[in-house]
C-alpha cells in the first residue's frame, strides 16, 4: 500500500515537473508565477502535454509503457537540470513567505484561519469520495475511466473501425486527453485502481484554488482574494464534480486559466500571459469537443474586441489573434486529421444543431438559476453586479471578463433554447453541468467586482 502511494504521488509529480519546467523557460529568467501558482500551472500544463504525447505514440503505433513515456520526461529534466545550473533553482521554482494581509489585524487572522480549516474539510471530504466512493457519474464510469482501462490493458489507442476496442470502445468522437492521462496514472502504478486515476480530480480542484487566488491578488487585497477563493471552492456543484471524478470540472478549470491569463495580458501588457493561455485553451480541445465552441465565443471574441478598443491596426490585431489561435490549435492537428479521416462528429449530432426556437426553456432555465440548481444566491447577485458595474470607470478589466462570460453563456444556452439540445434542459441532465464549466470565471468577476470596492477600506488591506 506505502509502495503504491509512492507510485502514485510519482504518477502525479512527473507531469508536474514537466510543466513547472516548461514554464521557468517561459519566463527566461524573470520570476512571472509565483511557487505555488507555478506548481499548479506545472500540473495543468505537464498534465496536458503528456496526454498529446501519448495520443501522438498511438498514431504512430508505439505501445505504450513506462519506458516508452519516459523520453518526454527526461527531455524535461535535463531542460530543467540547465535551467538550474545557468541560473540556480531558485529560478525553477520560487517561495516567499505566504502573506494574507499585511497589517496585524486579529479580525483577518481568525477569518483566514476558519476559512482554511473548512478549505481543508473540504479536501478531506473530496479525497474520501475519491478514495472509497464508486465511481457516480455514468460518462465518469462509461467512458473516461472506461477509456483509461482499455487504453492501459490494450497498451495503445486502437485505430481499427471493425474492433471492440476502437478508440477506446465507448462513443469515439471524444477526445482521448483525460482518458490517455489517466491510463499513465495506471501505467506508473502498474494495475488499475479506480481511487488512483480519480485523484486526477482533486488535484483539478486545489489547481482551480491556487491559479484563482495568484490571479486575483494582482487585482484585488490578498485577504479579498482568500475569500473569493473560498467562495468559489464552497460551490456545492464544484466540490460534488470533484469528489466524483465528473470531466465538466477538469474543463473548467482549463476554461478558467484560459480566461484569467487572457485578462492578466489585457491588464499588464505580458505576451506571455498572452501565450499561456491560447496553450491552455489547447488543452482544453483535448479534453472536450464543446471546448471549441466556447474558444470561439469566449477568448477569442474578448481577444479580438480588446485590440479593437485599443485601435491596434488590423495587420497587428490579425498577427495576434492567428497567433492566439495556432498556439491553441497546433498540438491538436493529429486528433483532428484523425477525426476527419474516420469523419468522427465534432460537438452535438447534425439532427441535434437544426435551429428551432422553445421559448418554454426561458421557464426551466430560470428555475435551475434561481430555485433548484443549488447555486444558492449566484446569479441575481452576477445579474445585480453588471448592472453595478456599469458605473465603474470604463478602462477596467471588468468589461472585458464579462464579454467571455457572455460569450460563454451564450453558446451554451443557445443550444438549450434553439436547437433540439432542448430536450436535455427538459430532462435536467446536463444544464448544470454545462453551467458548471462558466461558474468559476463568473466568481472572478465578482471578485473583482466588489474586491474593487472593498479594497478601499483599511480593514481589507
Amino acid at each position: 500500500m506505502v509502495f503504491d502511494a509512492f507510485k502514485i504521488i510519482i504518477a502525479y509529480l512527473l507531469p508536474t515537473i514537466i510543466g513547472i519546467v516548461l514554464l521557468s523557460w517561459l519566463e527566461k529568467g524573470r520570476q512571472r508565477w509565483g511557487g505555488g501558482e507555478k506548481i499548479a500551472l506545472g500540473f495543468v500544463l505537464g498534465s496536458g502535454i503528456l496526454g498529446f504525447y501519448m495520443f501522438y505514440l498511438a498514431v504512430l503505433k508505439i505501445p505504450f509503457s513506462f519506458w516508452t513515456i519516459s523520453p518526454l520526461f527526461l527531455v524535461f529534466f535535463f531542460g530543467g537540470l540547465i535551467i538550474v545550473k545557468k541560473q540556480g533553482f531558485n529560478k525553477l521554482i520560487h517561495f516567499s513567505r505566504p502573506v494574507i494581509f499585511d497589517r496585524k489585524n486579529m479580525g483577518g487572522k481568525v477569518l483566514v484561519a476558519g476559512l482554511a480549516v473548512l478549505l481543508f474539510g473540504k479536501m478531506l471530504l473530496i479525497g474520501f469520495n475519491v478514495i472509497f466512493a464508486p465511481t457516480y457519474f455514468d460518462d465518469s464510469v462509461a467512458n473516461y475511466n472506461y477509456k483509461a482501462k482499455v487504453f492501459y490493458y490494450n497498451r495503445s489507442v486502437n485505430f481499427a473501425e471493425e474492433h471492440p476496442d476502437y478508440l477506446g470502445g465507448y462513443r469515439p468522437a471524444y477526445p482521448q486527453g483525460i482518458s490517455l492521462i489517466k491510463t499513465w496514472v495506471t501505467i506508473c502504478l502498474g494495475h488499475w485502481e479506480e481511487y488512483a486515476v480519480n485523484l486526477y480530480t482533486l488535484f483539478v480542484f486545489i489547481a482551480l484554488g491556487v491559479i484563482s487566488y495568484f490571479n486575483l491578488v494582482r487585482i484585488i487585497s490578498r485577504l479579498l482574494s482568500f475569500i473569493f477563493t473560498y467562495i468559489l471552492l464552497s460551490i456545492p456543484l464544484l466540490t460534488f464534480h470533484g469528489g466524483y471524478a465528473h470531466i465538466d470540472i477538469v474543463v473548467g478549470l482549463y476554461f478558467f486559466s484560459g480566461i484569467v491569463y487572457l485578462i492578466r495580458w489585457i491588464r499588464e501588457g505580458d505576451r506571455h500571459s498572452l501565450f499561456l493561455s491560447a496553450f491552455l485553451f489547447g488543452i482544453g480541445l483535448s479534453i472536450k469537443d464543446e471546448m471549441l465552441a466556447l474558444f470561439v465565443c469566449a477568448p477569442l471574441l474578448t481577444l479580438v474586441t480588446y485590440q479593437i478598443f485599443s485601435r491596434v491596426k488590423i495587420k497587428n490585431i490579425l498577427k495576434t489573434t492567428f497567433q492566439y489561435i495556432g498556439v491553441a490549435l497546433i498540438l491538436n492537428v493529429p486528433w483532428f486529421i484523425t477525426k476527419f479521416v474516420y469523419q468522427l462528429q465534432m460537438g452535438p449530432r447534425p439532427d441535434q444543431r437544426a435551429f428551432e426556437f422553445h421559448p418554454e426553456a426561458f421557464k426551466i432555465l430560470a428555475s435551475y438559476l434561481f430555485n433548484t440548481g443549488n447555486y444558492n444566491i449566484l446569479w441575481p447577485v452576477f445579474f445585480c453586479s453588471i448592472i453595478l458595474s456599469c458605473f465603474l470607470p470604463r478602462k477596467t478589466e471588468l468589461k472585458y471578463i464579462l464579454i467571455s462570460i457572455s460569450g460563454a453563456l451564450f453558446i451554451t444556452l443557445y443550444l438549450f433554447i434553439f436547437t433540439p439540445f432542448f430536450e436535455f434542459l427538459k430532462i435536467g441532465t446536463t444544464i448544470n453541468r454545462a453551467l458548471l464549466i462558466i461558474l468559476p470565471v463568473i466568481i472572478f468577476y465578482l471578485a473583482t467586482f466588489y474586491g474593487k470596492i472593498i479594497s478601499s477600506r483599511r480593514y481589507f488591506d
